[in-house]
């Protein structure tokens, strides 16, 4: 089967346009996306976002709050045609200005064919504490790794120095930013501290195939919106 999906960093610090933001995942014709920088009735943003957003998809939601915000809170959200099983929350044991989480969940795409997903959004600070993040997810996942279980990561994964940060996803682990070497910005603002905005990504193993993928340049948020197409099965 073929699986559409994406990664989109929304900035509801930005006050999002939700009917939008729903608008144009429905135009991308996805069947998964992982939304980072996700408010729930803060004062910023009184929305319950990722929610909302649901709703106006007729989609199932998972929300991972990672901490308190302006008498709401901020996290993590996976939306998705299908039940979103086995939930699971994350915490990384480095951390630099806040916290960060990974949130897990189980999809069973079709008879025979189930997938884990993962969605997270690494520190922002230097390349070393990412890379400690890095390792720790690598490590969380490896029992998904170690029984062949078909897994996607989305996320923003803040590698804002260099490319070669994403060495150390090795092994199983395949990129879709960075695929052949060929690696587009998602980051769409300006940032004189950033050496590549190219921060954006979807990582797969165990099975899916990339078949194509694409950077939507939008005005909806600072970053882009990153979308796959997987044969899986």
């Amino acid at each position: 089967m073929l699986l559409k999906s994406g990664t989109w960093n929304i900035a509801s610090g930005l006050g999002p346009d939700l009917p939008a933001l729903a608008g144009l995942i429905q135009q991308q014709g996805l069947d998964l996306i992982g939304l980072q920088e996700v408010d729930r009735q803060t004062r910023r943003c009184p929305h319950a976002v990722a929610e909302e957003l649901a709703d106006y998809l007729g989609w199932q939601v998972f929300f991972a709050p990672i901490f308190p915000l302006m008498g709401g809170e901020y996290g993590l959200a996976l939306l998705s045609r299908w039940p979103l099983q086995a939930r699971r929350v994350i915490h990384y044991r480095a951390k630099g200005a806040e916290p960060r989480i990974l949130q897990m969940a189980q999809l069973r795409l079709a008879p025979g064919i189930e997938l884990t997903v993962v969605n997270t959004h690494l520190s922002f600070e230097t390349p070393a504490l990412r890379q400690q993040q890095m390792r720790q997810l690598q490590q969380e996942l490896a029992p998904v790794i170690g029984c062949q279980q078909p897994l996607l990561i989305t996320g923003d994964f803040n590698t804002d120095q260099r490319v070669t940060e994403w060495a150390d996803f090795k092994g199983p682990w395949q990129l879709t930013n960075g695929a052949a070497g060929q690696w587009q910005a998602t980051f769409q603002d300006d940032d004189p501290a950033m050496r590549t905005r190219a921060i954006d990504n979807i990582l797969f193993a165990n099975g899916p195939r990339l078949q194509r993928w694409q950077v939507e340049t939008t005005p909806l948020s600072d970053h882009a919106m990153l979308r796959a197409e997987f044969q899986l099965g």
